[in-house]
């Protein structure tokens, strides 16, 4: 609040409600297309992404951590964060854009369900690496 300007009740309130509602749209939407899915016929673009976005962001992320002299807290967040799977807003704006859908869906399905393993050692490794 810059301004210290309050947003009225009738404003912020169904404002605040069409927000908490966001997510569990996404993940309906995305469930939706997954369902679509017949099988999957572009494995090595799913796994290249897959791979860059759960191995090689934490690497630059890392990189990043030690170029700027980062340590504790700040280093891990910024590890961590770059380590998470890709973003659900990637299938929501093909469906949109009707452009590879499919494709997008099962990126987010697929680095979604590699992330339970890949974030778990990133985290483990930063607590190691940025101790607090």
């Amino acid at each position: 609040r810059v301004f210290q300007v309050s947003v009225p009740t009738f404003i912020d309130v169904p404002v605040g409600r069409i927000a908490s509602v966001l997510a569990p749209l996404g993940l309906v939407t995305l469930g939706a297309q997954i369902a679509t899915v017949d099988r999957i016929e572009r494995w090595s673009p799913l796994i290249l992404s897959s791979v860059t976005r759960l191995l090689i962001g934490p690497a630059i992320g890392f990189g990043l951590a030690y170029a700027f002299g980062l340590s504790g807290m700040i280093a891990q967040a910024l590890v961590v964060s770059s380590s998470v799977p890709t973003a659900i807003n990637t299938a929501l704006l093909s469906i949109e854009f009707d452009n590879e859908k499919n494709f997008a869906a099962q990126a987010v399905m697929l680095s979604t369900l590699l992330s339970i393993v890949t974030v778990s050692v990133v985290i483990a490794v930063a607590q190691v690496v940025f101790p607090l």
